[in-house]
């Protein structure tokens, strides 16, 4: 999953927005990268993110930082959103 985030990142353009839409996984791991975080953080902080939650990270040059994680206000019905 690095390696894949790592040519991601390589081939993006300046001003670019990209939708990526993926499993918990690779979030974890574009979390982890971009807080640089230890493996263990790194599961204890993406445990507590919501079912079809989205991220948002920002990218340019060297810079890779997390912007926004687990937010879920598209989604209307509270009963809906759960947590693994």
């Amino acid at each position: 999953m690095n390696s894949g985030l790592a040519k991601f990142l390589a081939a993006g353009s300046r001003g670019e927005r990209v939708a990526i839409f993926t499993s918990g996984g690779p979030v974890a791991v574009a979390m982890q990268r971009a807080l640089q975080l230890s493996p263990e953080s790194t599961l204890q902080v993406s445990g507590c993110r919501g079912t079809l939650s989205w991220s948002e990270f920002l990218y340019a040059a060297e810079r890779f930082t997390l912007s926004g994680f687990n937010s879920h206000g598209h989604i209307s019905d509270p009963a809906m959103l759960t947590y693994r």
